[in-house]
């Protein structure tokens, strides 16, 4: 016998009250996980660039330009590995949320063409 996975979810029900606000959450959500999302891979790049191009430098302060010491490497190391992470999270749940803005936009399709095919019929 071989595992096969059933995905299990409630199907998006356009007619419920709720239905506008729920579609409305995950569109936010998807807008305030980009500009995140966004944020998080411009800092990444820029500390790939630093590591690639040996540009490690303080940043800000009297010692701005001076090359990090060895401490500060190790945290600027931390930074760019935390981000690295979050980075697969955000990509995760982006994908996620899309998959479900696309079962919602699925549901209320299919809702549709139900919901039209039977005000045709009463004509």
């Amino acid at each position: 016998m071989s595992a096969e996975v059933i995905m299990l979810r409630q199907p998006f029900d356009p007619s419920e009250p709720e239905a506008e606000r729920l579609y409305d959450d995950v569109v936010v959500r998807i807008n305030r996980l980009s500009a995140k999302r966004e944020r998080n891979r411009r800092t990444c790049e820029e500390l790939e660039r630093q590591f690639v191009e040996n540009d490690l430098c303080v940043t800000n302060g009297e010692k701005s330009g001076q090359p990090l010491t060895e401490p500060e490497r190790r945290k600027r190391l931390m930074r760019l590995i935390d981000g690295a992470c979050l980075r697969l999270e955000q990509d995760e749940e982006y994908d996620r949320l899309c998959t479900r803005l696309d079962q919602m936009n699925q549901d209320l399709d299919e809702w549709a063409r139900q919901y039209w095919a039977h005000q045709g019929e009463g004509e």
